[in-house]
C-alpha cells in the first residue's frame, strides 16, 4: 500500500473557514470547475487529467471512483452500545436548516413553515451551455418543514416534516415531483414526455452487475395502471389491472377484495407477580379482596378485558401457578362487562360467575381460594369473529367472460356480447330491465297446507310468487302481503275431501265471478296482478 500524506492534529480539530477542496483542479464554487459563483463546505471532483495509476496499486488501477466514503466499525460508538442502537446508529448524513445566524437566540432559530431542511441534488451541464442552474436540477430528494416548529413533539421529534422524490421527463417544463409525503398522504403521481405517463405497478427487476439503466423499458409485465380516463384531453380517472405491456407471458387478470379471518376468541394475560392487596394496584393473579368473590386481573396496560362484549360471556382461565388459579383453570366460569364489574374502573379487573345470567359470583372459600398467591396464566372468552372470503373480478386468459367470483367459485358471469348468468337468488330492488330475454327461469312454490277462512296476510310477495292451498273451509282472499306495484301469483286451491268451498274476494275478477270447482280435491290456479292500486285476478278452473 503507497504512503499516505496526514494532517493531524493532537488536540482538536482541522478547521477549513471557507471549505475544504479535494482534486487537483477542485474549485471552491457552487459546480466544483469554471463557476464563478462561490460555494461553500466540501467540493469533490475528478478532473479526468490527474494520473490514476499512482492512486494505489490494486489491479484496477486507472479506474478512479469518486466517492466520499463513510465507514464505522461498531466499537466506541452509539450503534455499538445495545441492541436498541444497533439499528439506528450507522454513518449519516446529516442534513439540518436553522433560521436567523449563530448569533439568533438557539430557541429562535426552528425552521419555519416550507423552509427546506435538506436536499440531495443530481446535476450535470448541457451542449450548448456549461451551466444549466444547479437549484432547478433535473432530479432531487428534498425534506421541508411541513410547519413552523415551535413545539417539540411529544415523541421527541422536532416538528412536522413533508419529503419529495422529482426527476425529469420533459426537460422543457422541469423535473416532476413523482413521489411526496405531505401532512400524512402519500402520493404517487407520472410525468408527461408529449402524453401523460402512466402509474405503473409492476414486479421489481434486479439490476445488472449493478447497472439499473432502463430497467423497465421494452418486455416488461405490468400488474397494473393509473391515468386520465382521457389521455388526449387529460380529463378523468382510470384504473386498470392489466395483463402486461410488452409481454408475451398470458394469464388471469383479476381485481381482488381479500378479507381475513379474525379469530372469534380473544385472550388476555393474567398477572405474573404477587406486590400486595388489590386495592394498592397490586400485581395480583387472583384473590378476593372484599367479599367471597373470585377476582381476574390481568397483567399490563388497562383495558383488555373491554373487549368482553356481552354480560355473561363465558370465559376459561388457563396456565399460570399457585393455587388459587388451579382452582378454577379449566371450570366454566362467566363474567360481566367492565363498567358493571371492574374494582379499579379501567377495564383491568373482572369477577367470575357460575351463570350466564350472571346472578351467581363464585365463591373463592367454596373453591379454596384465599389471598392472592397465583400469577400468570390466560383467559379467553369469545368474541365477535369473520370467517375469511376472497371476492375476485376475473377475465380468464383463455376467453372474453367477465367473472365475479367467490372463494374461486364463479357467482357471476358477464359474456362480451352483453349476456348475463348468475348463480343464486335475486333479492330486493334490483332495478329496472328494459329487455331481458329470459330462457329459463323458476319461481319460489310455498305451500300453505291446509287452511281456512282469510289467507292474504299468509300470501306474501316477499316470500314466494306461487302458493298452494288445501281448502278445509271457506277462504277470503282480498290481497297480497307486500305487494308492490307490478306484482303477479298464482295461488293453486285444491278442495278438501268434502270439496264445495267458495272464494270470497274484493279482487276484480274476470267476468265478476269467484266461482270455484267445488269437486273433492278439484283444483283450480288464480291469477292475481297488482297495479298499485287495484287487484285483478281470474281463476283457471278443473285441472285434472
Amino acid at each position: 500500500m503507497r504512503q499516505r500524506s496526514s494532517l493531524e492534529i493532537e488536540q482538536g480539530h482541522f478547521k477549513a473557514p471557507q471549505g475544504l477542496l479535494v482534486g487537483s483542479s477542485t474549485e471552491m464554487s457552487n459546480r466544483g470547475f469554471g463557476d464563478p459563483i462561490t460555494g461553500f463546505g466540501i467540493n469533490v471532483m475528478w478532473d479526468g487529467l490527474t494520473d490514476s495509476t499512482n492512486l494505489n496499486d490494486f489491479v484496477d488501477a486507472g479506474q478512479a471512483l469518486p466517492q466520499i466514503l463513510m465507514k464505522s466499525y461498531t466499537t466506541g460508538t452509539f450503534q455499538g452500545v445495545g441492541a436498541s442502537q444497533i439499528s439506528r446508529g450507522g454513518p449519516r448524513l446529516f442534513f439540518s436548516s436553522a433560521t436567523g445566524s449563530v448569533d439568533t437566540p438557539e430557541l429562535e432559530t426552528y425552521p419555519l413553515t416550507n423552509q427546506e431542511l435538506g436536499r440531495l441534488a443530481f446535476w450535470g451541464s448541457a451542449g450548448n451551455t456549461a451551466t444549466p442552474s444547479s437549484v432547478n436540477v433535473p432530479a432531487l430528494i428534498n425534506v421541508n418543514a411541513h410547519d413552523d416548529w415551535t413545539v417539540n413533539g411529544a415523541s421527541g421529534v422536532g416538528g412536522n416534516a413533508d419529503m419529495h422524490f422529482a426527476a425529469t421527463s420533459n426537460k422543457d417544463v422541469g423535473a416532476d415531483v413523482f413521489m411526496s409525503y405531505e401532512a400524512g398522504e402519500l402520493v404517487l403521481a407520472s410525468g408527461k414526455t408529449t402524453t401523460s405517463a402512466n402509474i405503473v405497478l409492476a414486479p421489481a427487476l434486479q439490476s445488472n452487475n449493478g447497472n439499473v439503466s432502463s430497467a423497465y423499458s421494452g418486455a416488461v409485465h405490468q400488474y397494473a395502471r393509473a391515468n386520465y380516463y382521457d389521455v388526449g384531453t387529460e380529463t378523468g380517472s382510470r384504473l386498470a389491472v392489466v395483463q402486461g405491456t410488452n409481454s408475451a407471458s398470458a394469464g388471469i387478470i383479476s381485481l381482488g377484495l381479500t378479507r381475513e379471518a379474525i379469530a372469534g376468541t380473544d385472550t388476555v394475560n393474567l398477572d405474573t407477580a404477587f406486590n400486595g392487596a388489590v386495592t394498592n394496584g397490586g400485581s395480583v393473579g387472583f384473590g378476593s379482596p372484599d367479599d367471597d368473590g373470585v377476582l381476574v386481573i390481568q397483567d399490563g396496560s388497562s383495558g383488555a378485558f373491554s373487549t368482553i362484549e356481552s354480560d355473561g360471556t363465558q370465559i376459561t382461565i388457563a396456565g399460570g401457578t399457585g393455587t388459587n388459579i388451579a382452582a378454577v383453570a379449566g371450570g366454566t366460569y362467566y363474567a360481566k362487562t367492565i363498567a358493571s364489574e371492574d374494582p379499579f374502573g379501567d377495564g383491568t379487573a373482572i369477577f367470575l360467575y357460575t351463570d350466564s345470567g350472571t346472578t351467581t359470583r363464585a365463591s373463592a372459600s367454596a373453591l379454596g381460594i384465599s389471598g392472592f398467591n397465583s400469577s400468570g396464566g390466560t383467559a379467553s372468552y369469545s368474541v365477535t369473529g369473520v370467517s375469511a372470503i376472497d371476492w375476485d373480478l376475473e377475465l380468464e386468459s383463455s376467453g372474453t367472460d367477465l367473472k365475479l367470483k367467490a372463494d374461486s367459485n364463479t357467482k357471476v358471469t358477464f359474456t362480451e356480447s352483453g349476456d348475463l348468468t348468475a348463480i343464486g337468488t335475486v333479492t330486493g330492488d334490483v332495478g329496472d330491465f328494459e329487455s331481458v330475454p329470459l330462457k329459463q327461469f323458476t319461481e319460489t312454490v310455498v305451500a300453505l297446507g291446509n287452511q281456512g277462512g282469510d289467507i292474504s296476510s299468509q300470501l306474501d310477495a316477499n316470500n314466494g310468487s306461487i302458493y298452494t292451498v288445501t281448502a278445509t273451509s271457506d277462504l277470503t282472499i282480498d290481497s297480497i302481503a307486500n305487494a308492490q306495484t307490478g306484482t303477479s301469483m298464482k295461488i293453486i286451491v285444491i278442495q278438501d275431501g268434502t270439496g264445495g268451498k267458495i272464494l270470497n274476494s274484493t279482487m276484480r275478477f274476470e267476468g265478476g265471478s269467484t266461482t270455484l270447482s267445488s269437486g273433492s280435491g278439484a283444483r283450480d290456479i288464480i291469477d292475481v296482478f297488482f297495479d298499485g292500486s287495484d287487484y285483478y285476478a281470474k281463476i283457471g278452473l278443473n285441472y285434472s
